[in-house]
């Protein structure tokens, strides 16, 4: 598939060959094991990889291909993704750290989806899992499945700036949010963020600042949608919804990426 059948190899591995073989070359080295052989009729050493790591696939079908456990496949997978995870989060997973880049945030905002001085969308996400042990309803949530909540900042370019995950499927957006890191670095502006600035086109001086729905609490950089129905308020809520959907649109897209 990966010479000739590339719809296939992006059905299969939902990745195009090439950025499979850029995955590969960054986690490969983190995640192959080595065993040396002596050969006593000579005196060469060898190292060999005792687990290859060019495929992916369900546990019990690895533990089949490579003549393993199925308890060895259950430890692998982990390692592999904390290997993912330190591999590619200092390339692909970073909050900006000046005032020129979150500018650059904004301005995307802008330009996609028409809202000024916006540096992220702010939601809630649950992420279904399987019930922890000895927790019995913690992880129970309004879906009716257990599940862990992802807290999240994201750019108009459907990535990730700042998250938060791991609080129990019980509780709210609001309240997980009301507890975390989070909220102190957002509502006490401490993100390297640019100066106020003015609207365009307008000599009004505002701050930057970040959209959320009703499950978080209002501030001074964090913009809610307004509760009136006038005209500008209709107008505003408009816009405002069209950078805010950008979060819901970011976890869609990973949902259906990864199949998770």
């Amino acid at each position: 598939m990966q010479l000739g059948e590339h719809e296939s190899f992006f059905k299969y591995f939902c990745m195009s060959a090439t950025v499979f073989e850029i995955l590969l070359r960054l986690v490969g080295p983190l995640i192959v094991k080595f065993e040396t052989v002596i050969h006593y009729t000579g005196r060469t050493t060898f190292s060999y990889p005792k687990i290859s790591c060019d495929r992916g696939d369900s546990h019990q079908t690895i533990a089949f291909s490579y003549r393993l456990g199925h308890a060895t496949v259950n430890k692998i997978v982990p390692e592999t993704c904390l290997a993912i995870l330190n591999a590619l989060s200092p390339i692909y997973v970073q909050c900006p750290s000046t005032a020129k880049e979150w500018e650059d945030v904004a301005e995307k905002f802008w330009e996609k989806w028409n809202l000024s001085l916006c540096i992220g969308a702010l939601d809630g996400k649950h992420l279904r899992c399987h019930c922890p042990a000895n927790t019995g309803s913690l992880y129970f949530d309004i879906h009716g499945w257990f599940s862990i909540v992802l807290i999240a900042l994201c750019s108009a370019r459907y990535s990730h700036l700042l998250v938060n995950i791991g609080a129990i499927g019980s509780a709210s957006d609001g309240g997980i949010f009301e507890r975390c890191g989070m909220k102190n670095v957002l509502y006490n502006w401490r993100l390297s963020s640019p100066a106020d600035c003015n609207l365009p086109n307008t000599s009004t001086k505002c701050p930057y600042v970040i959209t959320a729905n009703d499950a978080f609490p209002l501030g001074n950089h964090v913009m809610k949608p307004s509760g009136g129905w006038y005209l500008e308020q209709v107008i505003f809520n408009y816009r405002l919804s069209r950078a805010r959907r950008v979060s819901e649109n970011t976890f869609g897209i990973s949902t259906a990426k990864r199949r998770i």
